[in-house]
């Protein structure tokens, strides 16, 4: 009996150890596992530290005053051997319209162009008009077509309008009939800024906003860049086409004589304060900022500023 008894306790102390082994492997490949979970996020984080402090490096040269847009040392860094780098575009913000501009200088005209083309129709276009006029000015009075405090307050919306300049494109979807637009034309937001000098650059326009502006077919516009572009395409080198007067870009344009002044009051040669997009990468990580500067001697001023860090798949 004690020879059974102790082959059984033999038996009992052997699964112990075994038990004992399993366990501690398991602790160990648990402890393995959470080493390697550790790792890899400090791993990520260096590579998203990186990859912000290299967009903050390319944002750094693009506010260089010596800087150019075509100066491909500057705008590109991809070092080798090393998994990380920056891109930079940039672009004057005068590109876009500056819808404050426009409506302190009263050129509706030119929002109604701007409306028309996208409603296709001329009725909406001079209510939505009037509407963006009333959202701004300081008075009570309704605009032929427009909208003051009462039509709000029967939407629902006791402050509205401001009454004041737009501070920001998100107050643009608030005034009344844009909702349409914003169904129509989901990008409208590149058509806009509120950090230029006012007047539009001829340079560096898109052509459909340069054939609404300019009042010209779209062909005309398209052909227009192209010339301006040079032979290689790109805008912001060597080869590009500038004009020294904004009337013989005009006349390439074939803009309407007839609004001619106005048109021309709408335009700037050179627009100096710049939009800059700077991506910086690092492994899987990619920070994108998105700045809008103007130099000022030696000084730098940030109008506008938004970083955002993302991982690639």
């Amino acid at each position: 009996m004690k020879q059974i008894y102790y082959r059984k306790e033999k038996g009992f102390a052997l699964i112990a150890v075994i038990w004992v082994v399993a366990f501690l492997s398991m602790l160990f490949m648990v402890t393995l596992m959470l080493l390697k979970v550790e790792a890899e996020s400090t791993i990520s984080a260096e590579h998203s530290f990186r990859a912000w402090l290299q967009a903050h490096k390319g944002l750094s040269y693009a506010s260089h005053p010596d800087v150019e847009r075509g100066d491909d040392d500057a705008l590109i860094y991809e070092p080798v051997g090393v998994d990380e780098g920056y891109k930079l575009t940039i672009k004057p913000e005068a590109s876009m319209i500056n819808i404050n501009y426009v409506l302190k200088t009263g050129d509706k005209s030119l929002l109604k162009n701007l409306f028309n083309h996208w409603l296709n129709d001329d009725v909406k276009a001079s209510e939505l008009t009037d509407a963006f006029v009333d959202w701004v000015d300081k008075d009570d009075v309704v605009s032929l077509n427009g909208a003051e405090n009462e039509w709000y307050v029967a939407q629902g919306f006791k402050n509205r309008p401001f009454n004041r300049n737009f501070q920001s494109l998100d107050e643009v979807s608030l005034v009344k009939g844009f909702d349409e637009i914003e169904s129509l034309v989901p990008d409208w937001r590149e058509w806009f800024t509120l950090y230029s000098e006012g007047t539009i650059d001829l340079h560096d326009a898109e052509p459909e906003l340069l054939s609404v502006v300019a009042e010209t077919e779209l062909d005309i516009a398209e052909k227009f860049v192209r010339d301006i572009k040079g032979e290689d395409g790109i805008m912001g080198t060597s080869d590009d086409k500038r004009y020294g007067k904004k009337d013989l870009a005009l006349d390439k344009l074939e803009s309407k004589k007839i609004n001619r002044e106005l048109i021309l009051n709408r335009f700037r040669l050179r627009g100096r304060i710049l939009r800059v997009e700077s991506v910086g990468r690092s492994g899987n990580y990619q920070s994108n900022i998105q700045a809008v500067i103007r130099n000022q001697g030696d000084v730098v001023r940030v109008l506008y500023y938004q970083e955002t860090t993302l991982e690639s798949e």
